[in-house]
This record gives structure tokens, sequence and C-alpha cells, in this order.
């Protein structure tokens, strides 16, 4: 995927690459992945009375791999691990290498997987850090180890879906360096077609020991450059959304296709 935006005064150029492979059977459960994500932002500011035109420039790069292995135990019981390798220059991260084995139960047999799940899993194992800049912590590279523990609820009815889950997550070598989120999405079929959605998180954080030491500057905050120091995280949102007809009504007249579906003149957008 490919981006680019420019104008007189400022250019936007961003570029993502993803590369998966699945494999799942009743036994067997192989996920794997590579992604990577590169936004540079480019911004000419005029000259004033006060100071001369400042060109300003704005990178951010984000690179992942992980790879999931799952084996199906009994109708309840599964067990599995993840690993994962990253850069981050918004969690201040040059390397990031985790090894999580878990185990995971579930209430419910796996055989009703798609009408309802009540899960319990747990997760243990190292993580090493490479910093881009010394932390708080005064560390320029660390290994801790975390634990984690998830339950989760997930129900699809004729009335519709809901997913309910509450997360908790903390480094061995000090409790208290800890975070506690809890999760939820429902969507109710409210007529023929006509479905409300409302979801979000609310977490207390306590476990950014990434954030550099020397904190960051007003250019970094503005744009967003680095995570910023928080005690806790809160999303929202809500939708209705009504659909008639036939999901394929497009394909039968592609006439107009280059304006788009609202026509490409009227544009409504709401932030």
């Amino acid at each position: 995927n490919a981006f680019v935006r420019a104008e007189e005064q400022q250019q936007s150029v961003n570029g993502s690459l993803s590369l998966a492979a699945n494999r799942s059977t009743a036994t067997w459960k192989l996920n794997t992945s590579v992604s990577g994500n590169v936004n540079t932002q480019n911004f000419k500011l005029a000259a004033t009375a006060n100071r001369p035109a400042i060109a300003v420039r704005n990178e951010q790069r984000t690179y992942n791999a992980n790879s999931l292995v799952v084996r199906s135990l009994n109708s309840h019981w599964s067990a599995g691990f993840k690993a994962g390798a990253g850069y981050s220059d918004f969690l201040n991260q040059d390397l990031a290498l985790r090894l999580q084995p878990a185990i995971e139960y579930n209430v419910f047999e796996w055989s009703e997987q798609t009408r309802r799940q009540l899960t319990f899993l747990y997760n243990v194992g190292p993580n090493y850090y490479n910093y881009q800049r010394t932390t708080v912590l005064d560390r320029d590279t660390e290994t801790r180890f975390s634990q984690q523990a998830t339950a989760s609820l997930v129900a699809r009815q004729s009335w519709g879906s809901s997913n309910v889950s509450l997360d908790w997550l903390n480094y061995l070598h000090d409790v208290s360096r800890n975070a506690l989120t809890l999760s939820g999405n429902v969507d109710l079929r409210l007529g023929r077609g006509f479905s409300l959605n409302i979801g979000g998180s609310a977490a207390r954080l306590n476990d950014q020991i990434y954030l550099p030491r020397a904190g960051n500057t007003e250019e970094e905050i503005l744009l967003q450059r680095q995570a910023l120091q928080t005690g806790f995280r809160i999303t929202t949102n809500i939708g209705i959304r009504y659909t008639f007809g036939s999901i394929y009504n497009t394909i039968v007249n592609q006439r107009f296709g280059s304006l788009g579906s609202s026509g490409g003149r009227f544009n409504f957008m709401f932030f």
C-alpha cells in the first residue's frame, strides 16, 4: 500500500507492506506475518519577524514479524506460543524480541465457537528491548519477563453479537509496572438490515518502561512522533448501519464507476 499527498507547504508519503500465511485445522493453528510501515511528512514554515523559514521533517517507522503456534489438547484446553520481533520509532525501540508460551481454557466446547466462547488465557515469557534513547529507568537495553492474563466472552445470537475482554499485564521484576484493560463491542440487530454498533476500551497504564528519560520536545509532541506518558487510555465508538438490496449490486452496473459511490461531487465528512 502506498499513499502520497503534496501541497506547496507540506508533503506526506506513507508506504506499508504486509505478508501473512495462516493454516488452521481441528488440531493445529499456525499464523505467521511480516509487516512494515514508513510514514514521512515534510512541512515548510514561513519566515516571521522573529525567525527565518523552517523546514520540519517527521519520519516514523514500524516493522513487525510474528508467529503463532497453537495445539488443541482437547475440547476445552489449548497450548501454544507466540514469538515476535519488532522495531518502532513511536515506542522508542530499535529492537524488541518476545517469546510467550501460553495456555488457554474455554468453558464451552470449541465445537460451539461460532455461537459462544468464554476463554481464559495465560502467557508468560521474556522480552528483550534495545532502545533508541535512554529510558526513564536509565536503560539502553534490557531483558524483562512479563505475564499476561486475559478473560474473554464472545456471543453470537439472533439479536446480534458481542465480545468483552479483561486483560491484565505486568512485568515480573516490578509488579507495579502493569496495565489493566477492559474492552468490548456490541452489534445489535434492531431490524431487518438495521444494526447499532457500540464499542470501546478503557485502560489503566503503568507499564511504559520504554519512555525516553529526556522527555519529548514540543515538536515531537505536536507531530505525535513518540508515545507520551499517560496513566490511562480511553477509546469509544458508536455507529448505525442500514443495509438493503443485494451486496453484489455494484457488479450489475459499472457506469460512472470512476466517480465513486457518492457520485464524486457531493461528499459529507464528520470529525
